[in-house]
């Protein structure tokens, strides 16, 4: 079974479709730009979560 033009050419542009796409999901990985960042105060628990860290 040979691979004609055609299909090459069908399989370069899916190929290269899924490369664009993967390059624009890079930049929401967490490894490359993970900043700590400082958690904000809360205010006193309500009524229905102490009675859930009570159960």
């Amino acid at each position: 079974m040979t691979i004609n033009r055609r299909n090459s050419i069908i399989v370069a542009v899916i190929a290269a479709a899924l490369l664009v796409f993967a390059a624009g999901n890079l930049r929401h990985v967490p490894w490359l730009g993970s900043v700590a960042r400082a958690s904000a105060e809360r205010g006193p628990l309500s009524e229905a979560e102490r009675a859930n860290i009570d159960i």
